[in-house]
């Protein structure tokens, strides 16, 4: 098997900004050749207390958190630019390493974020990056990932009970996260409505006293999308089939023990299951009915000291595969925390050292490591390597997307370009050679111009003040209507503007006006309640509409904002925005963030054109301004001359 060279980093430079936000100045370093790790110093143990970024390739560290107490597990986003560890000490806080990029290198920075926690749970990213499950007391809470980013845990967009959560994993598309408990059961969660999708499935739980369990529970997905494998601590495997809603054992031959557990996602159609058995780590095809050997290898077993804390903390054989699928991830403690583990190719794979690695460099006389955690960007729903050679194109019109999204790094690609050669030019009768056609380029001057159908119109800015909305995404929407606002012709005889907020109930915080500072200082003051009541917003805002109020020559205009679903009856939104539709009210949808139901909010518009997405808040400004110039000056039918 070929090793990839390794790229070179610059030496780290430590960066404290005001914020005491520590940061690491590195290279750019491919998100699938990341490892990211935790481990614990104490007295008796060497390590970072840490998150630590390493690149497998080499086992260097290119970055490492703040020291505090203990993160735990881990979860990092499918690019690989953020990772997340909740603490397994009684600090209550979540670990954060974010990669920053600029120009070909960037920088990793760290953070904490106050939060309620539950000693040693598991934390979940979903595979588009957009919310994260974390168990606070006796509930899942789920949270969005941007807002984490910000340092500051606000309120979560939604949660459900739940109690001894030992693992959390999202199915490959996001709308299904798998809960496992150290009681023995596997409960299957909508993750869009948070509300469990029937009873749960009973499984065996890890061989293990109960104040390890948590920790010493370790599942993978298969990667089609219907079995999850559980450890059991001894030698077999829980396999529940979670479309059948059942569970069986299978044993795990050339193991003792099972611990960490991994499907290798970078092949999405391979079956192979590597399992960590403490002082082994073997590889497996994986079927339902049985598990078949294809290799194990030797490995130190982790040291744990028999002391309260030690038993308390326990978390033994965490396993990844590499982001590539080349290579295995495994604790193995001692001198050296970690293994990096060759997975040779071929008809019988088989498993080498790679080499061992350090989260830190810090060695204490007779001190071993003491991990928690290890996690690559290879998870469900990963997209597929980049193709070896790709063929440059060239487009006439540069496109623009609507929207560009923000990721931390960006997966490298070669880009190859493939050189046809020129044919050799026929001569003619007449002995001239004909020339091959070339495109030609031609200045093209547009002389097209708005003629406005109307100049005049009511609108009401109908706002989702929900709690999910609390922080930036309210600052942003807020900001964005008060731009709209300007855009308005405020004259007399001409616009007005209602402001609507919704949210358990809905409200008319401002009536049709023309007066500004009094429909800008209603928008400046709406503040976030509890639920998501659309359906009440959309008839508050049409009995505005319909009221003395309305100027008869104005054309009714609705813009509704959301960044969730219906709350209650589902269904009353799409009941209500048919109702405003037919009372001759243009209605605009906007929908804001990963949690919207896109299919909904379009069907509710009064047309496709006028349903929008907003993926991140900082994009609403520019939506809001799209729809004032639709109001104000509509397209002509078949649109501009670009969109023809």
């Amino acid at each position: 098997m070929t090793i990839r060279h390794a790229m070179a980093l610059v030496p780290a430079v430590l960066l404290l900004a005001a914020t005491g936000v520590l940061a690491t100045q590195v290279e750019y370093v491919d998100p699938r050749d990341l490892i990211f790790v935790t481990d614990d110093k104490t007295g008796w143990v060497a390590g970072c207390d840490a998150i630590s970024v390493v690149d497998s390739r080499n086992g260097r560290k290119i970055a490492s958190s703040k020291n505090r107490w203990s993160p735990g597990r881990l979860a990092v986003t499918s690019d690989g630019g953020l990772a997340l560890a909740p603490f397994t000490n009684n600090e209550r806080l979540i670990a954060g390493m974010e990669y920053q990029p600029g120009g070909g290198s960037g920088r990793w920075r760290s953070f904490y974020v106050p939060a309620g926690i539950v000693w040693g749970s598991p934390v979940a990213i979903a595979p588009d990056d957009s919310v994260v499950l974390l168990v606070m007391g006796g509930r899942i809470e789920k949270h969005r990932v941007n807002e984490i980013r910000d340092g500051f845990l606000r309120s979560p967009v939604g949660s459900v009970a739940a109690t001894g959560v030992s693992d959390l994993v999202f199915a490959a598309a996001g709308r299904r996260a798998y809960v496992v408990t150290a009681g023995g059961d596997v409960a299957i969660l909508d993750t869009v409505r948070m509300v469990y999708e029937g009873g749960p499935i009973d499984y065996e739980p890890v061989h293990t006293p109960a104040v390890r369990r948590i920790r010493n529970t370790f599942s993978a997905l298969s990667p089609d999308g219907r079995y999850l494998v559980i450890n059991t601590g001894v030698a077999k495997v829980n396999v529940v089939d979670l479309e059948a809603r059942s569970s069986h054992v299978l044993d795990t031959p050339g193991l003792k023990k099972t611990y960490g557990l991994a499907f290798d996602y970078a092949a999405p159609d391979s079956a192979r299951l590597a399992v960590h058995g403490h002082t082994a780590v073997a590889l497996y095809t994986f079927r339902p009915n049985g598990l078949e050997l294809l290799d194990s290898l030797a490995v130190p077993g982790q040291i744990w000291p028999e002391t309260p804390i030690g038993q308390e903390f326990e978390r033994v054989g965490a396993l990844a595969w590499t982001g590539t699928g080349d290579g295995l991830v495994a604790a193995i403690g001692g001198v050296q925390e970690f293994r990096i583990i060759n997975v040779l190719p071929g008809a019988e794979p088989q498993l080498e050292s790679r080499l061992d690695f350090d989260a830190c460099e810090l060695r204490l006389t007779g001190a071993y490591g003491y991990q928690f955690d290890v996690v690559t960007t290879n998870k469900p729903g990963m997209a597929p390597p980049p193709t070896a050679t790709a063929i440059a194109t060239a487009s006439m019109t540069p496109t623009t997307p609507r929207h560009t999204p923000t990721a931390p790094l960006t997966p490298r690609a070669t880009v190859a370009t493939t050189s046809t050669p020129t044919p050799s030019p026929t001569p003619t009768a007449s002995g001239t050679p004909t020339r091959a056609p070339v495109p030609l380029y031609l200045p093209l001057a547009l002389s097209e111009r708005c003629d406005p159908q109307h100049k005049r119109a009511d609108v009401a800015l109908v706002i989702d003040t929900s709690s999910s909305m609390t922080g930036q995404k309210l600052e942003d929407a807020k900001s964005a209507a008060v731009l709209f606002v300007g855009q308005m012709d405020l004259a007399p005889g001409r616009d007005q503007v209602a402001v609507v907020r919704y949210d358990r109930e809905a409200e008319v915080v401002c009536e049709l006006s023309r007066a500004r500072a009094v429909i800008e200082a209603a928008i400046r003051g709406l503040a976030p309640r509890n639920w998501t009541h659309i359906d009440a917003g959309l008839w508050t805002a049409l009995a505005e509409l319909q009221s003395p109020r309305h100027l008869e020559r104005n054309i009714p205009v609705m813009i509704l904002l959301t960044d969730g679903v219906q709350t209650g009856t589902p269904g009353e939104e799409v009941r209500a925005a048919a109702e405003v539709r037919a009372a001759g009210v243009r209605l605009y949808t906007i929908g804001l963030g990963a949690d919207v139901d896109a299919a909904t909010l379009r069907e509710m518009a009064s047309d496709d054109s006028r349903y929008h997405f907003a993926p991140a808040s900082a994009d609403l400004a520019r939506i809001y301004a799209e729809i004032a110039s639709d109001i104000v000056c509509p397209a002509p039918a078949g649109g501009f001359w670009p969109r023809r």
